[in-house]
């Protein structure tokens, strides 16, 4: 959706996108709304990719037509006894292979295919500067190569860390992490200029790159398009809550749960009738596994993962949006995508949030409640408040305390200017600060 956006709206700066992607795969969700929304006359040009990682997943590799699927040596049907020594090495040979083919990721593959389209595209147009996001981080080396080919600018654009991802350490061999640092060094040394998501971001690569120039360094949050043509006519009869997206059981973000619970056996029995909480997203089944442990069941809903048009849609009918992130501060410089369609939506934000940064943007924009642990206490006032305006039939809208000048600079439109002076800074070779 950030390049999306970016490219909606470089033509008003004086920009002409000229977008390089791979082919549209039947295995992965393909939200077309979003595309409905680029203007007319954007170029969007797509590449074949070839993954042995997905291979490999799908255990499509055979050594010819009818031979037997690699898989069922490795990957055995579940039996009733306990896993032969012989599956459970099998299982470590499956687990190393997948960390190979997919380091620093699975996309890499990509780089040469996307390399030649690109050679095509350079004659074909008037090219005066490369711009690569990611993940997937292996993109990157695309840039870098068509920079050393053409002596034209490059910039990074990374919509997530890299090394300093969650899941960086969760590795079976070592040495991958290495490979993956190396490779992050060269396209932070190779690129002009490097934009980052959050302020946190910028501040963790400054540290680790010291010896870069740091005017090179640039923070570009991600934002909401305030010209999304979502439906407003209609709220939910229920007092709703609503949470758009996919728990993440190692993150610790299932405190709501259990703070929801306590605070619904404080009311009468007829008021749980007329509360609901909507789940938005795929691959919830840790949470709907304690949801029904906690007796649940009745008031929330677990939906399948919808069109990000739907999804504000359902976000602005409801009540309170929930964002969870744990409590830990290894996720302070993190800023779930969510928080800037709740700006969107108008709606008050309920933040489980280490105190970081994205706990900053709901205080700063005035936007809704910050807690930052396992405070129980707080937790049921907030949620006492909230249902209390409900019952009164008030709907807390921007003009009830939302800072507007705030909330504006992470509007696409704002953004997307901030990176067209980035954009103009690196061509002519000045600082763009």
């Amino acid at each position: 959706m950030r390049a999306g956006r970016f490219s909606k709206y470089l033509p008003e700066f004086g920009w002409e996108p000229l977008i390089l992607t791979i082919k549209e795969r039947p295995d992965v969700y393909q939200d077309y709304s979003l595309l409905h929304e680029l203007p007319d006359g954007i170029r969007i040009i797509r590449t074949s990719i070839f993954d042995p990682f997905l291979l490999w997943e799908r255990g499509g590799v055979t050594a010819r037509r009818n031979a037997n699927n690699i898989h069922s040596l490795i990957r055995p049907k579940a039996a009733s006894h306990s896993p032969t020594f012989f599956y459970r090495y099998a299982k470590i040979l499956d687990n190393l292979i997948r960390q190979i083919l997919s380091t620093p990721d699975h996309q890499l593959s990509w780089v040469p295919l996307a390399v030649l389209r690109s050679i095509r595209l350079f004659r074909n147009y008037r090219i005066d500067l490369v711009l690569t996001t990611s993940p997937p981080h292996s993109a990157h080396f695309i840039g870098l190569i068509l920079k050393r080919i053409y002596r034209v600018p490059w910039i990074a654009d990374f919509r997530d860390p890299w090394t300093e991802r969650l899941d960086l350490k969760d590795v079976i061999l070592p040495f991958t992490n290495n490979i993956e640092r190396l490779c992050e060094r060269c396209i932070i040394s190779g690129a002009d200029r490097v934009i980052l998501n959050t302020h946190r971001n910028r501040e963790s690569v400054l540290l680790r790159y010291a010896s870069q120039n740091p005017d090179k360094f640039v923070t570009i949050h991600n934002g909401f398009d305030e010209k999304t043509n979502i439906s407003t006519a209609s709220t939910y009869n229920k007092f709703t809550i609503a949470y758009t997206g996919t728990f993440y059981p190692k993150s610790g973000q299932y405190f709501f749960f259990h703070a929801f619970a306590r605070w619904l056996k404080t009311l009468e029995h007829a008021s749980r009738s007329n509360i609901q909480m909507l789940v938005v997203g795929d691959d919830n089944k840790a949470a709907q596994e304690l949801v029904d442990t906690l007796e649940l069941g009745d008031v929330v809903v677990f939906l399948p993962r919808v069109e990000h048009r739907k999804a504000l849609e359902i976000a602005y009918a409801s009540h309170l949006l929930l964002v969870c992130l744990g409590f830990d501060q290894k996720n302070a410089g993190w800023v779930p995508i969510k928080i800037y369609d709740y700006l969107l939506c108008k709606r008050p934000i309920l933040g489980l949030l280490p105190d970081g940064e994205a706990a900053g943007i709901i205080r700063d924009t005035q936007s809704g409640y910050v807690i930052t642990d396992e405070n129980y206490a707080e937790a049921s006032r907030i949620l006492n408040s909230e249902h209390e305006k409900w019952l009164r039939g008030i709907r807390s809208m921007p003009e009830q305390g939302w800072v507007s000048d705030s909330r504006r600079t992470y509007s696409a439109e704002f953004l997307t200017s901030k990176l067209a002076h980035v954009m103009e800074s690196a061509l002519r070779g000045t600082s763009c600060r």
